[in-house]
C-alpha cells in the first residue's frame, strides 16, 4: 500500500477532495473526477517519497481534479509536482520538453511517468510530471479590466503562443486533435443544451472537424492568463492539457473566448467584447485566418453555455455563479449560443 504523507499534507489533500466532490455534486458535471482524484492521491503518496520530495504546499485551486504541489527536491531545488489520475491527456511532458529544447519560454520538465506501479495497488492509470518552479505571478485578468486592458492581454498572449506555433518541433505521436480536446467537455454540456431545446449554431460540428484538420502543428491547448507566468517582459507558459495538434487559430480562438468571458461580468459585456478581442489577436499576427479564429472561439462558447444551466462554476468560462449568472441560467446559455452562432456563421471550413 502507498504510504501516508505528512499529516498537514494529508489534511490539505482531504480538503481538496471534499471541495472537488462538492463541486461535482452541485452541478452533476465531470462526476468521474472524484474517483480519478482518489487514484491521483494513491500515486502522489508513492511518487513524492520515491523522488525524495519535501512538500511546500498546493499550487492549484481548492476543487481541482489534479494534485499540483510546490516541492523541494533532495538537491534543494524547488519544483512542481503534478499528479493526474487518468491518461486522457497524454503528452504534456513531451510537449514541454520539445519546446524547452528549442529555447521557448515554458516550464522545463524534470521527470515524468505514467501507469506507475504503486506498491500494493499495482499499475495505475495515472501520470505524474515534475517541472521546474518559477517564482512569478500568473497573468491576471481582473474582473474590472477595461476593454483596452483585455485587448492588451489578448495581444500579449497571442504574440507569446505564436512563437510556439512557429517552432519546428515534432508533434508527439500521442497528441490529441482539437476536436478530442473540446469533445471531453462537450459530451457533458451538449446534452444539457439539447435538453433545454436551445439552438446550436448550424453545421458547427462539421465546420469544427474541417477546421481542425487544416494543420497539424503542436499547440498549447489552453493558452490563458492562468497558464502564463509573468517574468519581467516575458510570458512563460505552463500546464498544457497534454499534447494537442491542429491549426494555430485554435489556440488563438481559445485566447479570444477566454479573454471575453473570464471573470464575473454580465453576459452582455462578455459577448460585446468578442469582436474587438478577435481583431486585436488577428492584428497581432496578420497571417492568422480571422474566420477560423472566430470559429474556434465560438465552439468554446458552445462548450461553456451548458455550465450556466447546472450552475457549474468556472471563472475562466465566465460561469462564476455570481449575480445574474445564476438568476437567468437559460438566458445566459442562450446568449453564449447566439454569440457562437454569429461567430461560426461565416465559416467556410465546413
Amino acid at each position: 500500500m502507498s504510504m501516508l504523507l505528512p499529516p498537514a499534507v494529508e489534511a490539505d489533500l482531504a480538503r481538496q477532495a471534499a471541495a472537488l466532490r462538492e463541486r461535482v455534486e452541485a452541478s452533476g458535471l465531470y462526476t468521474h473526477e472524484v474517483a480519478e482524484f482518489a487514484v491521483a492521491l494513491q500515486v502522489h503518496r508513492w511518487v513524492a517519497p520515491a523522488l525524495g520530495l519535501t512538500d511546500l504546499g498546493t499550487l492549484t485551486s481548492p476543487e481541482s481534479r489534479n494534485i499540483v504541489r510546490k516541492v523541494r527536491k533532495p538537491d534543494g531545488v524547488t519544483a512542481v509536482l503534478k499528479v493526474i489520475g487518468n491518461l486522457r491527456e497524454p503528452g504534456e511532458a513531451q510537449a514541454l520538453a520539445a519546446w524547452s529544447a528549442y529555447g521557448l519560454p515554458c516550464v522545463r520538465p524534470l521527470a515524468w511517468g505514467q501507469n506507475p506501479s504503486v506498491p500494493g495497488a499495482g499499475p495505475l492509470a495515472a501520470s505524474y510530471l515534475l517541472t521546474e518552479y518559477i517564482d512569478a505571478p500568473v497573468l491576471a485578468v481582473p474582473d474590472a479590466a477595461t476593454g483596452a486592458q483585455r485587448q492588451a492581454i489578448t495581444r500579449r498572449l497571442t504574440e507569446c503562443v505564436s512563437a510556439f506555433h512557429r517552432a519546428p518541433v515534432a508533434v508527439p505521436e500521442c497528441a490529441r486533435t482539437w476536436v478530442d480536446r473540446v469533445g471531453v467537455h462537450l459530451r457533458w454540456t451538449l446534452p444539457l443544451i439539447r435538453r433545454e431545446g436551445l439552438a446550436e449554431p448550424p453545421g458547427w460540428q462539421d465546420k469544427l472537424e474541417a477546421a481542425s484538420a487544416r494543420d497539424n502543428r503542436l499547440l498549447h491547448g489552453d493558452a490563458s492568463g492562468a497558464n502564463a507566468l509573468v517574468l519581467g517582459d516575458t510570458l512563460v507558459l505552463l500546464d498544457p492539457p497534454g499534447a494537442i495538434r491542429g491549426p494555430r487559430e485554435a489556440d488563438v480562438g481559445h485566447i479570444v473566448s477566454y479573454m471575453a468571458c473570464v471573470g464575473a461580468r454580465t453576459v452582455e459585456e462578455k459577448v460585446a467584447d468578442i469582436d474587438s478581442l478577435l481583431q486585436a489577436a488577428c492584428r497581432t499576427v496578420p497571417s492568422l485566418d480571422p474566420v477560423a479564429v472566430a470559429l474556434f472561439a465560438g465552439v468554446n462558447l458552445i462548450t461553456w453555455a451548458g455550465y450556466f444551466l447546472v450552475g457549474h462554476v468556472n471563472r475562466y468560462a465566465g460561469s462564476t455563479g455570481a449575480g445574474a449568472a445564476t438568476t437567468h441560467p437559460r438566458g445566459q446559455a442562450a446568449a453564449y449560443l447566439a454569440a457562437a452562432a454569429r461567430l461560426i456563421a461565416d465559416s467556410d471550413h465546413g
